[in-house]
């Protein structure tokens, strides 16, 4: 599914339409545009009568001539409309209005998709992917029942959507291809001309060679989404939708931990996973009640600790934040791994050939132009050629002749977005340039690229957070006007640029990429804004700056500032803030993962400043609350016993220090002081 079907607020165009501001259908007022795709076009507009915001689709006008599209689309409305779960996306009404156009209506979602959060944040914990895929099997087993196929799941046709209760709910959207099984004269007269529908990275095999698809075609996709959630990346990925298709065929998955080093999912998921990506689908799981068997039940949600040592950040976290500046692109190009051996022959290649010379259409809508990504067509065409003539040179050790043309490529991907650097074109080119300069070796040009491949890094990084930092500055000028008029910013606070409740996670997800990349001049100012404009509108005492301040009392210490940190009170503002919260919540402090981690950082803060009496009472304080509670981590628990043995050998009282840098041992041997 492309853009057009995610009905999301932050997803608005500004693109002149002639549909805007007028009736539709009689009883729909049309808002604003919210995408377009190569069938339809899909608009916010409100229920005149029901006072109830909507997504309405409509077909293209020039489609509407056509009658194999409009009866797609009808297929389509009726399929979709006949669906009624809590895991698929509701859709209420269609119809053809007086003027011919088809149409259908959809509950309009403020959401973010399954594709968004993998993008922004990477491969997801087990526990919260299979709270995902739980929800979508059981999606899929109602569909399934009325004979619907869906045709084209994949990560960004699941959205997520924040219950009341803080769950997070997910939810299959546009069935837009999909098939009645049970009407299989109609089937016959749609696809007869062998038209391929779906995204080559998630289509079955017998989906890539256009023969006759059934539900086990949607379990083969459904696997090439749960490898991409844990993963953070498909299972195939050629350099085109042809040798994509043909890997799906024909080659076999590679592990988990092949594509993911540091993958970390059990071995009964990783076997759910490969069985829903067997070539044969009588190989598969037979429907998805089956497969939802075989699912593990998420009892409990449990914070975790990524390999890093820093703590996970929840699902209902990150559905809650997607929609924030920190990701401004509505679709998105999967990331590039390193290039999977292609054992594709000749038959597999014929097999899917009469699909893909009418795949034109699809192959155009799968690869668009995000602002990660810029660059026209033609522009990426060129380059593209350039680094496949490379390739040839490489393989046939041809150093010499493909330095000149991974040079020339270089030029192009850094001019491909015309005001903004393609900067995942720029890093594949050197890379590649890194290895041809290893084999002449030239070793002093190599060490030269790796540095500026890591500059590039840092610049990537540092562009993102001034970009949310103009975002920021739009906020304080906005709330400098509203001041100038006598109003108060707080009775505007779910108003554009001043709705800032929520976002403090992907802003903090952006001050720790920064942190990583040292630059820490952007990190600093990015949350020196953010805390001053969550005071302004929402108070000193307001939770989510509890993240905020002690990230930035992180970056102060980073560059020597302990001035500035004492002065601001940073350590000990974000234990009162988590403390306050505790009291607000009716939360015990040991059940309080945030206020115990919040007390360590101060008692660590005060011991190295030689405060040892606040020290001694802070860092004994959060090893008591850890211990009784179940809040923290039994992996976090060397930090705790580490930092308060370094604080009694400051004191002198080595006997003591022994004996809790032994304690921390025998939890973990390999855990550094801290």
């Amino acid at each position: 599914m492309t853009e057009e079907s995610i009905p999301k607020e932050g997803a608005e165009k500004t693109a002149n339409d002639p549909l805007i501001g007028k009736d539709f259908a009689g009883k729909y007022e049309i808002i604003s545009v919210i995408g377009r795709g190569g069938m339809s076009t899909v608009y916010k507009a409100k229920h005149k009568y029901m006072e109830r915001m909507v997504a309405l689709k409509v077909l293209h006008k020039h489609l509407i001539s056509d009658p194999t599209s409009v009866e797609r689309f009808k297929k389509e409305s009726k399929a979709a409309s006949s669906l009624s779960h809590p895991n698929i996306i509701t859709v209420f009404d269609f119809g053809v209005d007086e003027d011919s156009t088809a149409y259908l209506v959809m509950d309009f979602l403020e959401g973010t998709t399954l594709g968004d959060i993998i993008e922004n944040n990477g491969p997801l914990l087990e526990t919260d992917a299979l709270i995902i895929f739980r929800q979508i099997a059981k999606g899929l087993i109602h569909a399934h029942a009325r004979n619907i196929i869906h045709r084209d799941l994949k990560p960004r046709n699941i959205v997520l959507t924040l219950e009341e209760d803080g769950s997070v709910l997910a939810q299959i959207v546009d069935f837009g291809i999909a098939k009645m099984i049970a009407d299989s004269e109609q089937a016959v007269t749609l696809t007869q001309t062998g038209e391929v529908f779906g995204s080559p990275i998630y289509m079955s095999p017998e989906q890539c060679s256009a023969e006759e698809l059934d539900i086990r075609s949607d379990i083969y996709s459904f696997g090439c989404v749960m490898y991409e959630a844990v993963t953070g990346l498909p299972p195939f990925l050629g350099k085109n939708a042809v040798e994509t298709m043909a890997m799906h065929v024909e080659d076999e998955p590679p592990a988990l931990t092949e594509v993911a080093p540091g993958c970390q999912v059990s071995k009964k998921l990783e076997k759910i996973i490969f069985r829903c990506l067997e070539k044969k689908k009588e190989n598969r799981y037979e429907n998805m009640q089956e497969l939802l068997d075989d699912l593990p039940e998420v009892l409990e949600s449990k914070v975790e600790i990524r390999r890093d040592g820093t703590r996970a950040v929840s699902l209902s976290q990150l559905v809650a934040s997607s929609s924030t500046k920190l990701s401004r692109s509505y679709e998105r190009r999967p990331q590039k791994r390193k290039k999977q051996k292609s054992r594709v022959t000749s038959n597999a290649l014929a097999s899917i050939f009469g699909g893909v010379l009418l795949l034109v259409g699809a192959f155009i809508c799968f690869y668009p132009g995000p602002q990660e990504d810029p660059g026209t067509p033609l522009k990426k065409l060129k380059w593209q050629l350039l680094m496949t003539v490379a390739d040839f040179q490489i393989r046939n050790k041809q150093y010499s002749n493909a330095l000149p043309v991974l040079e020339w490529a270089l030029g192009d991907a850094e001019n491909l977005g015309g005001n903004g650097k393609n900067y995942d074109k720029i890093f594949e080119t050197l890379v590649k340039q890194i290895k041809v300069l290893s084999s002449l070796g030239m070793t002093i040009r190599q060490q030269e690229t790796v540095k500026h491949l890591a500059d590039l890094e840092k610049e990537k990084w540092q562009a993102r957070g001034k970009l949310y930092i103009q975002d920021l500055q739009q906020a304080k000028d906005y709330i400098a006007k509203l001041k100038a008029k006598g109003k108060d910013p707080k009775q505007f606070r779910d108003r554009e640029p001043l709705n800032l409740e929520g976002d403090s996670t992907a802003l903090i997800e952006l001050a720790r990429r920064l942190d990583l990349v040292q630059a820490y001049a952007v990190e600093e100012n990015l949350l020196e804004m953010a805390d001053e404009l969550y005071s302004e509108l929402y108070g000193k005492d307001y939770f989510e700056l509890a993240d905020i301040k002690l990230q930035l009392a992180e970056c102060l210490k980073k560059e020597d500032q302990i001035q500035e940190i004492t002065e601001l009170k940073l350590y000990e503002k974000v234990v009162q803030i988590q403390d306050r919260k505790n009291k607000m919540e009716d939360r015990a402090p040991q059940d309080s993962a945030e206020y115990i981690r919040a007390l360590l950082k101060l008692g660590q803060w005060q011991r190295d400043r030689s405060h040892f009496d606040l020290a001694r009472a802070n860092l004994t304080r959060a090893i008591e609350l850890a211990r009784k509670g179940k809040a923290i981590n039994p992996e976090e628990m060397p930090e705790f016993y580490n930092s308060y043995a370094d604080f009694l050998r400051q004191v002198g009282n080595e006997t003591e220090a022994a004996r809790y840098e032994q304690m921390s041992r025998e939890l973990n041997p390999k855990h550094s002081r801290k």
